[in-house]
């Protein structure tokens, strides 16, 4: 191919994604080339994408241009990636994972010690919105919208004392000065495909398809893979209020997750450890725990 194009989303943290795609092309000899597309959930600003159709909305327009083939590939971040997506598009790739963890940022100069038992926290997110009342029942969780800088910037005027932000996004756009502190997986369970980068193209496009075999992570495959056979099993989407991690350490994988009803008035969480050769059937036996205590039954409440 003489240049590879590269869909993605025109934010800050897309962006630094479809440019750290493009390197590894560059390393392997292959010419690329950005082209940033405006997706339905860049448009929608101020309201809560629930009300719209959820994350999926970062995707849709960029897999249209897939389609229409104006792009080679497209680059999202893993955790807007839904499960659902047209027949003729596959994920061909996913790069070496970030740090999975959720963070909390608050202004420069402050400390977690800055935080009171009634402290204002921002964030967008349901899962991690239930979460935190279980480990912090007074804290005053308040909506948030807006990119990675968009977000500092509240925190900076006053307008939250903290939010929570994955800090893979922070690391990535060089933000760690304003990382106060971490949740680690076993207090609140990430997104699925939390800190990971997709790549997606056509299943017919086989030239592409053997050169993104090329730049993956095999350690981040093996473990997105495990996370999100469990939200295919559950039939959940990119708003269910839904966290699973799946970590590898040598030979062993761990998977972690958390459920709540979207009314938060009921919720299940859970765990298992086993060997990596047997991650799928780990993550078949999870949800199966999950499923006995009603898991399904809180997606459709």
């Amino acid at each position: 191919m003489n240049k590879i194009r590269i869909g993605t989303r025109g934010s800050e943290l897309a962006l630094y994604q479809a440019n750290k795609t493009l390197k590894a092309l560059n390393s392997l000899g292959f010419e690329g080339e950005i082209v940033v597309i405006k997706t339905s959930g860049d448009k929608i600003k101020n309201k809560p994408l629930i009300q719209f159709g959820g994350k999926g909305l970062f995707v849709k327009e960029i897999q249209e241009s897939l389609l229409n083939r104006t792009i080679d590939i497209a680059v999202h971040s893993l955790k807007d990636y839904p499960i659902e997506n047209p027949d003729e598009l596959t994920l061909g790739s996913i790069l070496e994972r970030e740090d999975v963890r959720d963070a909390i940022v608050l202004k420069r100069e402050n400390q977690l010690k800055c935080l009171s038992e009634n402290s204002k926290v921002g964030t967008g997110s349901f899962r991690r919105k239930y979460q935190l009342k279980l480990l912090k029942p007074n804290w005053e969780i308040l909506p948030l919208r807006g990119n990675v800088g968009t977000r500092i910037r509240k925190v900076e005027e006053g307008k939250y004392d903290a939010v929570i932000l994955a800090s893979a996004g922070l690391k990535r756009l060089k933000k760690e000065e304003n990382i106060k502190g971490y949740f680690e997986v076993s207090e609140m369970v990430p997104a699925v495909g939390q800190g990971a980068i997709a790549i997606e193209a056509k299943k017919d496009n086989h030239e592409v398809l053997e050169i993104l075999k090329k730049i993956e992570s095999g350690k981040a495959r093996k473990e997105i893979d495990a996370e999100r056979n469990f939200l295919r099993r559950l039939g959940g989407s990119c708003t269910t209020p839904l966290g699973v991690n799946a970590t590898i350490k040598g030979d062993t994988i761990k998977i972690c997750a958390y459920l709540s009803s979207f009314d938060n008035d009921k919720w299940i969480k859970d765990e298992i450890e086993g060997n990596l050769e047997d991650a799928i059937e780990l993550s078949n036996k999870l949800f199966e725990s999950f499923a006995i205590k009603g898991a399904r039954g809180l997606v459709q409440n």
